[in-house]
């Protein structure tokens, strides 16, 4: 089952329910903007974009929640961050911005 019966979700977790989809939101708002911009923006540019819309929504969401670790103390946790950041995060929008303007032709 991939979404738990509503009923089960306790009442004070709605917020953080609802949390959950700011980040993709905002990920496709962009992307549905950046893939047809108004003006012409250069690819670094938009790769720059993507970035700061991430750290308007999760920053506050990051601070709301207070964890009590923000960043690894292990150079294997350094690691697997630098990993996550690489593989899933920047080869993807690099292929995504140099790839969108292609297909528009």
């Amino acid at each position: 089952m991939l979404m738990p019966n509503p009923a089960a979700i306790p009442a004070g977790a709605w917020l953080s329910v609802a949390g959950c989809f700011l980040a993709p939101l905002a990920v496709a708002t962009q992307v549905q903007y950046l893939s047809n911009p108004k003006k012409k923006l250069p690819t670094a540019n938009r790769m720059a974009w993507m970035p700061r819309g991430h750290i308007l929504v999760l920053l506050p969401i990051a601070l709301w929640i207070a964890p009590a670790q923000v960043v690894p103390v292990s150079p294997t946790g350094f690691l697997a961050v630098l990993g996550i950041a690489i593989l899933a995060a920047t080869i993807p929008q690099v292929l995504f911005m140099v790839g969108a303007p292609r297909t528009l032709c």
